[in-house]
């Protein structure tokens, strides 16, 4: 009678977003957003980052947020200029089209997305043929010239014809013929006209030999109206032939084209009679020439504004970044001493050199950024110094003491701050430590971003004196979502909600035994939401473990934080004995699915922790809102797969605040306490995931009471929970017998009717 099912979504994997069930999974192929507490990536607000509220600088930021810090960090105004905009590109090629109707008032609709401007080369690959400007320049010519001759000109029309063969060569991967030439009786502008159109049509069909030539002929031609741009298109012909049509010639040859388009651009910059705007693309082009054959002077030349007191162009900024990933690397981690002609780069160069070491790994990036440091006292310097030492680091008292002397109102406050605490720490030095975190704020404000205040209250943990302090340095505000893999984003509405960081979810799964987890669902140190969260965790070990004393402890503050359970947890009080108490833990785990025994490592922190009561077999559970019961799991001990928890945070925190892979036990928790909560955590491990735990207790259940009036919903819930939970080789023995039990005991039941297979997954 048994129908063996394949459990949904098996051999596809799903993308949720949400920051409620940060990390979680209904299978092993769902990967879901979590809130980030601490942004490794970009500032939680880059709006006021930008404003100058710098936070806790990261080393693994993008580096355009590391040369907006550095220039703040040295005194200097961190905006940029930037050009006046061009119209976008589609916005170009509508305007043209628009232009061109008008003329032809053929009637038909301009669809500007359905123009083919990407040329396909043979390597699968593509690049934007026709820019914008080449669109803007034909809608204004063909504005000339209806103006000179006319809209009902011949030679408007034939102009226009031309130039729709010159696009007709803008995408796909053929060639098509160019324009004829003009006739022999045309005026001088027709024929210069031509002639240009010729050539351009010889440009975007890639032949750029060609293209070239033509371009110095017009150059030559003192009587083309199209002379000024001649040197400067035939460099752009030659730029653009390095770039597309040489990339396995040798590098001899392709430096050797770019420098006789440098000389054709040298030429355009010193002739008086080009229009300055042609003047200021030929200087741009040739600072594009010297960044592909002499890339350590272009980042040199790029550099220098990004760190002088003038307003650097945001053009600058783009280049210097491009540079910096073609020839360093791409990376915001790499070895430092394996970075290539790394001398080169950082000489006379401090911008350069501080993001060398500041995002280099290695002795050999901590050794320079204390010289540097040395020798420069700047602030900057110190940032890279402090973040690089560690306990042993033989320049830390020096450093603490210069990081004791940084003002407060210096936009490096805040990061020196968690440097100098987190180095203290490391070295012994709690007391002094604490003294450090008493001074500084422990709420967000428009002078201290939740990241730094979340970053502080990491320090405070680990300071902690008592339990209570350590629970009020627990609870972290969300600033942005993420996962691994995809790129975070600020969250559209800020949450007063807090979540708990892996530092502490780690010490409350893993260091807290039983007894002292109750106690902390039972202090108001922490919000309502998060003491629901330790209160659900204790008392699911309790029911667990067989801890009635402690259970019943929890029970108490359920009641008073969700009224939801108020009704189960009374069931609980009032069970006549210890095996009956057992047995109704069991069924309200089964009624709410979000009953787990751990604290969540990748929780979100937006609504509410428990969702409506599960009402049984034939509702079905949203996979996309949170995670089911709880996996079968073990002590965290690395980072790099999804864990033993089944989630995966998306964080760096132990690092960050431990320059290690792991987060050490709480230190409130006694050497006593932990070794009682290594006992209970190996207990709870030894008896599994949820869905086999539940439906072998579900099954004793029925053989040791089976006229209890619950059994029945009991087993065919623990069938549900097969289907929804965890599963691994045994998932499907341990449902395939609760629902033979459920329909041979039970069959009249309404329990039975409604629950017509059992799950499995296909091991």
């Amino acid at each position: 009678m048994a129908l063996k099912t394949l459990r949904p979504l098996v051999g596809s994997c799903v993308l949720i977003a949400t920051v409620v069930a940060s990390g979680d999974r209904a299978s092993a192929c769902l990967f879901f957003e979590t809130a980030i507490l601490v942004n490794i990536v970009r500032p939680g607000d880059p709006a006021a980052f930008d404003r100058g509220v710098l936070g806790v600088i990261q080393p693994t930021y993008e580096r355009r947020y590391l040369v907006r810090a550095y220039r703040r960090l040295r005194g200097l105004d961190a905006t940029f200029a930037v050009k006046a905009q061009t119209p976008g590109y589609r916005d170009s090629v509508r305007d043209w089209l628009e232009a061109r109707e008008r003329l032809l008032k053929t009637g038909q609709k301009v669809q500007p997305f359905r123009f083919d401007t990407d040329r396909r080369l043979a390597n699968y690959t593509s690049f934007t043929n026709c820019g914008d400007e080449a669109f803007e320049s034909a809608a204004r010519t063909l504005g000339a010239r209806i103006q000179q001759y006319g809209d009902r000109s011949p030679v408007v029309s034939e102009w226009l014809g031309a130039q729709d063969e010159v696009f007709r060569n803008c995408g796909g991967s053929g060639t098509v013929a160019p324009p004829e030439p003009a006739p022999a009786d045309s005026d001088a502008l027709t024929r210069a006209d031509r002639t240009y159109q010729i050539a351009a049509s010889r440009f975007y069909a890639m032949q750029y030999d060609d293209a070239a030539a033509r371009f110095l002929a017009i150059a030559a031609d003192a009587d083309s109206a199209w002379r000024p741009y001649g040197r400067y298109l035939a460099a752009r012909s030659l730029m653009r032939q390095e770039s597309v049509s040489m990339a396995a010639a040798p590098r001899a040859e392709r430096d050797a084209t770019l420098g006789r388009a440098d000389r054709l651009l040298a030429e355009v910059e010193s002739d008086a009679s080009v229009p300055a705007s042609l003047k200021a693309s030929s200087t741009a082009l040739r600072g594009l020439v010297r960044l592909r054959t002499r890339p350590v002077q272009r980042m040199h030349e790029l550099a220098a504004p990004l760190a002088s007191a003038a307003t650097p162009e945001s053009q600058d900024l783009t280049d210097y970044l491009l540079l910096f990933d073609k020839q360093l690397s791409p990376e915001t981690e790499y070895d430092y001493a394996k970075i290539d002609r790394r001398e080169q780069f950082v000489a006379g160069d401090d911008l350069t050199d501080w993001l060398l070491a500041l995002q280099g790994t290695g002795p050999e990036a901590a050794d320079r950024a204390v010289l540097r440091w040395t020798e420069t006292r700047a602030v900057h310097w110190l940032v890279a110094a402090l973040l690089k030492t560690g306990a042993s680091g033989r320049a830390g008292a020096d450093l603490l003491r210069a990081a004791a002397a940084v003002d407060g109102n210096s936009p490096a406050h805040a990061t020196i701050v968690f440097l100098r605490t987190r180095l203290l720490i490391a070295r012994g030095e709690r007391a002094e430590a604490s003294r450090v975190l008493a001074a500084e704020p422990d709420q967000p404000s428009a002078s201290i971003p939740a990241e730094a205040v979340n970053l502080f209250r990491a320090l405070r943990l680990q300071v902690a004196p008592d339990l209570e302090t350590w629970l009020r340095a627990a609870p972290r505000w969300p600033m942005s979502s993420g996962s691994s893999f995809s790129s975070s984003q600020a969250l559209e509405k800020p949450t007063t909600d807090q979540s708990f960081d892996v530092d502490a979810a780690l010490s409350l799964t893993e260091s807290f035994p039983l007894n002292r987890l109750v106690d902390a669902a039972a202090s108001t140190a922490l919000p309502r939401r998060l003491r629901l969260m330790v209160a659900t965790e204790a008392w699911t070990r309790a029911v667990q473990l067989r801890r009635d004393d402690e259970g019943r402890r929890a029970a108490e503050v359920l009641k008073t934080l969700a009224p939801a359970v108020g009704a189960e947890m009374d069931r609980y009080l009032a069970a006549a004995d210890p095996e009956a108490r057992h047995f109704s833990g069991i069924l309200t785990i089964l009624r709410w699915p979000t009953f787990r025994n751990y604290i969540p490592l990748a929780e979100g922190a937006m609504g509410s922790f428990l969702p409506p009561r599960f009402e049984g077999p034939s509702q079905k559970l949203d996979l996309q809102i949170r995670k089911f019961w709880w996996c079968g799991f073990g002590p965290m001990r690395t980072w790099t797969v999804s864990g033993p928890y089944e989630e995966m945070p998306v964080t760096r925190l132990p690092e960050l605040m431990y320059q290690a892979a792991r987060v050490p036990p709480a230190t409130v928790i006694s050497a006593a306490d932990r070794s009682q909560a290594t006992r209970e955590f190996d207990a709870l491990a030894g008896l599994g995931a949820a869905p086999n735990y539940l439906a072998g207790e579900a099954v004793a259940w029925a053989k040791a009471r089976p006229k209890d009036a619950e059994v029945a919903e009991a087993l065919a819930r623990a069938v549900t929970s097969t289907q929804y939970g965890c599963s691994d080789k045994q998932t499907g023995a341990f449902s395939r017998q609760a629902f033979t039990i459920l329909h041979r005991q039970y069959p009249a039941t309404e329990w039975a009717k409604r629950t017509k297979y059992w799950y499995a997954y296909p091991y």
